[in-house]
């Protein structure tokens, strides 16, 4: 099942449909008629087609086409036979009568036009008003007038060729473009404006990276407890993290190796802590519990 294309017998597709189907598969010689005839106009995913019936074998064919607004009408060469699988309408989308009188009144005319271009290329006037043509008098003489009928028409001739517009003369193209001039020269104002405002701002700018960096440094430097090591990441990175992203990192590594946040630059301790083993630190409340074991296990030996 398809979608029928909304298609009327005589209108602008019906018409370039049959005349491209007359031309490219023409019937017999002179019946102004193709061997087919148009089944129907349909579109399926977006895909215009016309299913033609043979009317000699009544088997049916598909032809794709396009229809566009700036190409038009555009048909497919080839005919795909769809004979098996295409099942036709109960009610045809064009009846074969308005289909019969379009192709009598089609060919009546397609014979008025050959007979006027054979009667022309004959040099015979199809209005039969050749005659006298020659004895045409001058009115001012009565000599025979040597105006030709070629002459004649040489200024209706000149009237009917194209007249070559310019776009300078649609007033809505005139006016775009001196929009356009006018936005032209603002963005250029403006990109001058913004790389002059570059320039200032450069050295604050270089100014600023400097003094965060030095800030940065001395976040480093207040986490002394830490190894070179455990502070690698945000070395590496100082340019790249924050200010308080590098406090965060390091904080995590101090909580993370049970680092004392109670030590300041006054009181670090200075070289390794000694105990005496001596005596036995049972009495000695500041001596670490690991020390007291140390103690203990010495006693028993």
């Amino acid at each position: 099942m398809f979608t029928q294309y909304a298609v009327e017998i005589g209108d602008s597709l019906w018409n370039s449909l049959w005349s491209y189907v007359e031309t490219k598969y023409p019937g017999e010689p002179s019946s102004y008629c193709s061997i087919y005839r148009i089944e129907g106009v349909y579109e399926d995913a977006g895909q215009k087609f016309a299913i033609l019936q043979n009317r000699q074998d009544q088997k049916y064919y598909r032809m794709d086409f396009s229809l566009t607004d700036v190409e038009g009408f555009v048909p497919s060469d080839a005919l795909t036979e769809v004979t098996k699988s295409y099942t036709p309408a109960t009610e045809p989308q064009f009846a074969l009568a308005d289909v019969e009188a379009f192709e009598t009144d089609y060919a009546s005319k397609k014979k008025a036009e050959e007979e006027g271009k054979n009667n022309k290329s004959n040099g015979q006037n199809p209005d039969n008003k050749s005659e006298g043509n020659d004895n045409k008098k001058n009115p001012d003489n009565g000599e025979p007038s040597n105006k030709s009928d070629k002459g004649d028409n040489s200024e209706n001739d000149d009237k009917k060729k194209k007249k070559n517009y310019s776009l300078e003369e649609v007033v809505e193209y005139t006016e775009l473009k001196a929009q356009y001039d006018e936005l032209q020269t603002k963005f250029a104002a403006l990109e001058t404006e913004n790389n002059s405002l570059k320039e200032q701002i450069a050295p604050l700018a270089e100014f600023k990276n400097a003094a965060e960096k030095k800030d940065k440094e001395d976040m480093i430097a207040k986490f002394y407890m830490l190894s070179d090591e455990d502070k690698a990441d945000v070395v590496e990175n100082i340019d790249k993290y924050s200010l308080d992203d590098i406090e965060a990192k390091l904080s995590v590594i101090c909580v993370r190796n049970k680092v004392s946040f109670d030590l300041d630059e006054n009181n670090k301790p200075n070289g390794a802590t000694t105990f005496n083993l001596n005596n036995n630190g049972s009495e000695d409340d500041d001596m670490p519990a690991w020390v007291k074991a140390a103690f203990a296990t010495a006693n028993k030996n």
